[in-house]
């Protein structure tokens, strides 16, 4: 069977989240996760300059309501705005989306749930 690039760009993503996320997976189950959310559009890849993963974001869309389930950031790019840069591309993909809702898992598993605009500081 001949591999494709989205094979490729499912197979980096998946060594990324196990080089960098925050709870284990097999790969064959994380592999399926992955290619799931590339095919229904709900998981958003950013790349540096030398086109690089620096950071993922997975998420649901249910009505007006984007659910994130996971993002994990390389270490050496965050504090530099990667989220809200993957923020605002998934509000272009969605647009009718207004509000945010996360679980920080590292911080007692407390949801908490936003306005997106005022989440990037759009509006007050």
């Amino acid at each position: 069977m001949q591999r494709t690039l989205r094979d490729d760009t499912i197979d980096s993503v998946v060594q990324f989240w196990r080089r960098h996320g925050y709870y284990d997976l097999s790969y064959d189950r994380l592999w399926f996760i992955i290619a799931r959310h590339l095919e229904l559009g709900t998981l958003l890849i950013e790349r540096n300059r030398n086109k690089e993963i620096v950071g993922i974001c997975r998420f649901n869309i249910n009505g007006t309501t984007c659910h994130c389930l996971d993002v994990v950031i390389r270490p050496d790019y965050r504090n530099k705005h990667i989220l809200k840069l993957m923020i605002i591309r998934g509000l272009r993909k969605f647009p009718m989306t207004t509000t945010l809702v996360y679980e920080r898992g590292l911080r007692g598993n407390k949801r908490r749930s936003y306005n997106i605009m005022k989440f990037l500081r759009l509006e007050k």
